[in-house]
């Protein structure tokens, strides 16, 4: 995980909202040899522990931390520079795939395998890419390219429940915006071009 700190000198904060994202951004400001303006390392002193449920904002150009909105400064989301891998998903984590079907990881003989329910289908996770997109026989990115993860269950007697309800979200893709043609947009809906009208 990068992050250049050189292109944001001044007064910028990062704002972390779930306990991963403020143990990443922890971990990248120590590996490039921040610390905090008590001169505690940010792995020894990890505030974050006491604010589990809470937003922080670091002022990590000076060293120290808040829980309430700044004013007067740039705030970055850290979730906007977060990366999220193959490696990253545990068993017991489940993901919600691009057509909104949610998969639960597995662990079996021949490695993790995202499945529905007890007895419904799935497929290995050596089918995705390291970014967790998937690609069809045409690569197109197919239906099942994961678009967000969700932790361990909070409720330990729902914990192989195939849902969210409880979860915490750990990641979401960012989408880029999607860019059509009027065409495409008509062969998409099977009208003619002339028939369209975009309302405002």
């Amino acid at each position: 995980m990068k992050f250049n700190f050189e292109k944001y000198k001044g007064k910028y904060v990062m704002h972390c909202k779930t306990l991963r994202e403020k143990e990443q951004f922890c971990k990248v400001m120590h590996d490039n040899g921040r610390i905090w303006s008590s001169g505690d390392s940010y792995l020894d002193k990890n505030n974050y522990s006491s604010t589990r449920n809470n937003n922080i904002y670091y002022y990590f150009n000076e060293g120290f931390q808040g829980i309430t909105t700044p004013s007067g400064v740039h705030v970055l989301e850290w979730e906007d520079f977060m990366e999220f891998t193959k490696a990253d998903l545990k068993a017991g984590y489940v993901v919600q795939y691009r057509d909104g079907e949610y998969r639960m990881i597995m662990p079996s003989q021949k490695g993790l395998y995202l499945v529905l329910g007890k007895n419904g289908c799935g497929m290995y996770l050596d089918n995705f890419n390291e970014d967790l997109t998937s690609f069809n026989k045409e690569g197109v990115i197919a239906k099942c390219t994961i678009i967000a993860v969700f932790g361990y269950n909070e409720q330990g007697s729902n914990s192989l429940d195939v849902d969210w309800t409880y979860r915490p979200l750990l990641w979401s893709r960012k989408e880029p915006p999607m860019e059509l043609t009027m065409q495409e947009i008509a062969d998409k809906f099977g009208v003619d071009v002339k028939d369209l009208k975009i309302k405002k």
